[in-house]
């Protein structure tokens, strides 16, 4: 309700709550906690409610710190809503430099420990995943990294995975004077269509470019 209401106290717990919420399990000194992923994206929702600029940076930061795994999507939606220039700012850099130092450890790995490259390529993973969702200005910073030499092929994969990719903005790269971009779209959109994502229209448009 504080989101409703646009009150301004409520924005800091409100950005802890997302960002707990947004993991299914945390390490406490007690233990595993067990986390509620619908109430990170209630969190989300109301900050997006409230459209204070100051929620942005946080919310990305804990991203960048690998502190955030799930409810990509919302947070995406929650940035367009806010639409804070600097945060996503934070999300593109790291996508181009993926230059980070956190720690090994993730309880996920079947090992229990990852690369720095690995850490890197996950966090960069998941600032792209959230920027399909931050309306067309992410839209056109993941299309701008698919021309980029050394962000590409990432970018690519999220971008094949994606539940709502921009179809229209793919295919208009088709054109490109890029060859080996276009071979990277034609990976993407056959990807999509083994999926079973816009077939017709994907056989159709890679049938025109044979």
């Amino acid at each position: 309700k504080l989101g409703q209401l646009g009150d301004p106290r409520a924005i800091s717990p409100l950005v802890d709550q997302a960002v707990i919420n947004s993991v299914t399990q945390t390490i406490t000194p007690t233990g595993w906690r067990d986390n509620d992923l619908e109430v990170g994206r209630a969190a989300l929702r109301a900050l997006g409610d409230i459209g204070d600029p100051s929620a942005a940076r946080p919310l990305v930061e804990a991203v960048l710190r690998d502190k955030v795994h799930d409810n990509l999507d919302t947070l995406g939606q929650t940035l367009a809503r806010i639409g804070e220039n600097e945060a996503i700012g934070l999300l593109t850099a790291k996508i181009m430099s993926g230059n980070h130092e956190y720690s090994d450890y993730d309880p996920h790995k079947e090992d229990g420990v990852m690369t720095k490259k690995e850490i890197q390529d996950r966090i960069s993973d998941k600032c792209a995943q959230i920027l399909v969702f931050a309306g067309d200005k992410g839209i056109d910073i993941l299309i701008a990294a698919l021309q980029d030499q050394t962000a590409r092929y990432r970018v690519a994969l999220v971008l094949e995975y994606s539940g709502t990719p921009p179809m229209d903005r793919l295919i208009g790269l088709m054109n490109n004077d890029d060859m080996y971009l276009r071979l990277l779209v034609i990976s993407i959109l056959s990807g999509m269509a083994r999926r079973g994502i816009e077939r017709k229209r994907v056989l159709s448009v890679l049938e025109e470019a044979q």
